[in-house]
C-alpha cells in the first residue's frame, strides 16, 4: 500500500481470488506472521531453495473470517449503521457478512450490525450509500467517513477546480 518495491521473504501458504484480484497469503520472515499481497503488485520472485511447511492451524477460511471481502487482518470491530427507509429493504434482503445482524427500527429504517477485522473496506461500501448511511459505531468509524466526506465536499465547492484532463493508457 505505500506504493514503495519492497523485498521480502516469504513462505506461501495459499493462492486467492478475492474482489477481483489474486493474493498470496504467506507466512513473512520479516514480519513474523502470515501477511497477504496483492499479486498484481509482485515485481519478481526468486526461489530460496529453503524447504517450509504451512504454519500449522493455518486455512484460507480463517484467515479471511472476519474481513468484509477481501483485506484480511487488522483489529476486530463491532461496525453499526443506520440506514435510511429508502434503502432499508435492500441492506436487508442481502446476507453480506456470516456475522451480520439487522435491527428494524420504528420509521422503516433498520440498524445493521457487523464484525470485521479493520474498518476501511467496509467504510467504502458505507460511503457508496451517501446520505443513506449513518455510522454509529466505532467513533473512528465514523469520524473516517467524516473526513472522507468532508474532503469530497471541500472538493466539490472549491473556487479553483482542477480541471486538468491527461489521458494516459496504464
Amino acid at each position: 500500500k505505500s506504493n514503495r518495491i519492497k523485498e521480502y521473504t516469504i513462505d506461501p501458504h495459499a493462492v486467492v481470488f478475492k474482489r477481483q484480484s489474486w493474493y498470496v497469503l504467506a507466512y513473512c520472515v520479516e514480519h513474523d506472521k502470515i501477511i497477504q499481497l496483492k499479486l498484481a503488485r509482485f515485481r519478481g520472485v526468486a526461489d530460496t531453495g529453503v524447504k517450509f511447511t504451512v504454519r500449522e492451524g493455518f486455512s484460507v477460511e480463517d484467515y479471511f473470517r472476519a474481513s468484509w471481502q477481501a483485506w484480511a487482518g487488522g483489529e476486530e470491530v463491532t461496525v453499526r449503521v443506520r440506514f435510511s427507509p429508502r434503502v432499508a429493504e435492500m441492506i436487508s434482503e442481502t446476507k453480506r457478512h456470516p456475522t451480520q445482524v439487522i435491527y428494524p427500527q420504528s420509521g422503516g429504517s433498520v440498524i445493521f450490525e457487523v464484525t470485521v477485522s479493520g474498518i476501511h473496506e467496509v467504510a467504502a461500501w458505507i460511503m457508496g450509500y451517501g446520505k443513506d448511511a449513518e455510522v454509529l459505531a466505532p467513533k473512528h468509524l465514523k469520524d473516517y467517513v467524516l473526513d472522507h466526506a468532508g474532503a469530497v465536499l471541500a472538493r466539490a465547492v472549491s473556487e479553483t477546480p482542477d480541471t486538468t484532463f491527461v489521458p494516459s493508457r496504464t
